[in-house]
């Protein structure tokens, strides 16, 4: 230990000094605190001048249940369901033309709209479900009044349903609650949908759709609406989906289509893939707000190269590409937001999205490779091998989930690759595997003294003797090679325990050990010539007697580690 310098003890006396002064007029205060107390008490209370202790109230709970709320949103329910009935056997008894049918609706959400401005200062609930009802009715009067009876022409209805989502947004932002701007999100992406005519032009479509987008966006910056969000990624995404597969039925040299909604998705995508994020950056949200931005932002550039793949009818190796590409942004996004405090889980999102689009863009660019399991299985070893680094230094979960994940999938391809016998003996396969398996012994020592750690050191045992046994098959060894194998590493492993004192990896090759003999009476003795079969059973019983003497002297010198006792 280094001797400190004469300044450094200096610097120490002196900040005694300043701490013994402030305790001493600590205890001044205190004793004139308490003399000022003793001189003012006050006379005890008598009983009837005692006021009684109210009961505290409770906390409002975040989804408490609104009676008023509830029964509106099913008087609306009822009266759509009435207004159903009584128009379809208004339209079997001839009594209504179409025109009065498509008055009426308009008429009665008119009613509705009105009775929800007048309640809305007081029953904010209420009043948004009466005014939704009365919306939702004037989307169902124009998009009938066009599609259904062909009364008004496709401007005039499109004109009306646009004026509509624009009075759903006013009414969010001026009065009303502003869950209703979903229903204006929804009815106004619908609008092209369903009043939809032959010859539109995609450049006036995209850029309405983005006007709406705009709309509900600036009403969630405002408020934070959670309804609002999802009413933006589920209606947005379906409109776009709509799009790429009617954009599909164009021939492949007319190209202009195909880029219109292509930049107008990236738009999009942009727009709500940063939006939740920058959101919560401003104002704190509940869990819920938090969890809708983490998988907003996450599957935002997943969709975007789905669709994008779709639209322009990518082969495998080009659609790889892409996705590589986009893990490998959102990973330097990840990279570059991790110490940013101002976006709260910015980063966890840009890296569960780099994750999630590198496992399908590895087999898409090397299809048809021969050598792609390998490949595979280097990448994925490596991918868990920086998360497992990542969770190790910053102590992050997420990234620890993602290293599980990653290991996970990369065991099931070495696994799977173990049977296969059509293999070369020690080819690159080989090597593939064993920086799996020292990917695995890494990953435990990392672990520290965990339970995680010890399932990675099991991983670790298994893989390596599903390597040896893979290796061993492909020779001429045959299965008493295989066994001999493993009774190797197993005396290997009981000696170093005995020699070091290390209990658990004692454990490991006690078992293997056992494994091998059980092997040796139920399978070897079916596949293993005579000669051969009594010179291995004499070795490998000598082994194990001396070891067992060993291990008896071991254990009786040796006393049990603290976390082993109470197992």
């Amino acid at each position: 230990m280094p001797t400190p310098t004469r300044e450094e003890v200096q610097a120490v006396l002196q900040r005694l000094d300043a701490l013994e002064a402030e305790l001493r007029a600590l205890r001044r205060q205190v004793e004139a605190w308490g003399e000022t107390t003793e001189a003012e008490e006050p006379p005890p209370a008598t009983p009837e001048a005692a006021v009684p202790e109210t009961a505290p109230t409770a906390p409002q709970q975040p989804f408490a249940f609104d009676p008023q709320a509830w029964l509106a949103r099913l008087g609306v329910l009822l009266i759509f369901l009435g207004v159903g009935f009584f128009f379809v056997y208004a339209v079997q008894q001839g009594w209504l033309m179409p025109v009065v049918r498509i008055l009426l609706g308009l008429a009665a959400g008119f009613i509705l709209l009105a009775l929800g401005w007048i309640r809305a200062p007081r029953h904010p609930s209420t009043a948004a479900v009466l005014a939704g009802g009365g919306l939702a009715l004037w989307y169902l009067s124009w998009f009938a009044a066009h599609a259904l009876y062909d009364l008004v022409p496709f401007a005039v209805a499109f004109g009306a349903a646009t004026l509509t989502t624009a009075l759903a947004y006013g009414l969010a932002w001026l009065r009303f609650h502003p869950a209703i701007a979903a229903l204006g999100v929804i009815g106004g992406l619908l609008t092209p949908v369903v009043l939809s005519s032959q010859g539109g032009s995609f450049l006036a479509l995209n850029a309405y759709v983005l006007l709406v987008l705009a709309g509900g966006a600036g009403v969630y910056v405002r408020s934070g609406s959670l309804t609002v969000l999802l009413a933006m990624w589920s209606a947005g995404w379906g409109l776009y989906a709509w799009q790429v597969d009617t954009v599909g039925a164009f021939p492949a040299a007319v190209i202009t289509q195909r880029l219109i909604v292509q930049v107008a998705l990236t738009a999009f995508v942009l727009q709500l893939w940063w939006l939740p994020l920058w959101r919560l950056a401003r104002t704190p949200a509940r869990w819920l707000a938090q969890l809708a931005a983490i998988v907003g932002a996450t599957f935002a550039p997943i969709l975007w190269s789905v669709h994008t793949f779709i639209l322009w009818d990518m082969p495998d190796r080009p659609a790889g590409s892409v996705l590589l590409g986009v893990a490998l942004t959102c990973a330097l996004l990840a990279w570059g937001l991790r110490n940013d405090a101002n976006r709260p889980y910015a980063a966890t999102a840009h890296g569960a999205t780099a994750l999630l689009t590198s496992i399908p863009a590895w087999p898409l660019l090397l299809n048809g490779a021969s050598y792609l399991e390998t490949v595979l299985t280097i990448a994925y070893t490596l991918q868990a091998a920086a998360l497992h680094i990542v969770a190790w230094r910053r102590r992050s979960t997420t990234a620890a989930l993602g290293a599980h994940l990653m290991t996970l999938i990369t065991g099931i391809i070495v696994w799977v690759r173990f049977f296969e016998t059509t293999l070369p003996p020690f080819g690159a396969e080989v090597w593939a595997s064993l920086l799996f398996i020292a990917m695995l012994i890494a990953a435990a020592q990392w672990r520290g003294r965990t339970e995680m750690r010890r399932a990675y050191e099991i991983a670790a045992h298994i893989f390596a003797l599903g390597w040896l046994a893979r290796e061993a098959a492909l020779l001429e060894w045959g299965m008493g090679g295989v066994s001999f194998l493993w009774a190797l590493v197993g005396v290997i492993e009981y000696v170093t325990a005995l020699a070091r004192g290390h209990r658990w990896l004692y454990r490991y090759g006690f078992a293997l050990l056992i494994l091998v003999g059980l092997k040796l009476l139920i399978l070897d003795t079916q596949t293993v010539a005579l000669l051969w079969r009594a010179v291995l059973f004499m070795v490998l019983g000598g082994v194990y007697v001396a070891l067992g003497v060993l291990g008896q002297r071991w254990l009786v010198r040796e006393t049990p580690e603290p976390d082993l006792q109470k197992s």
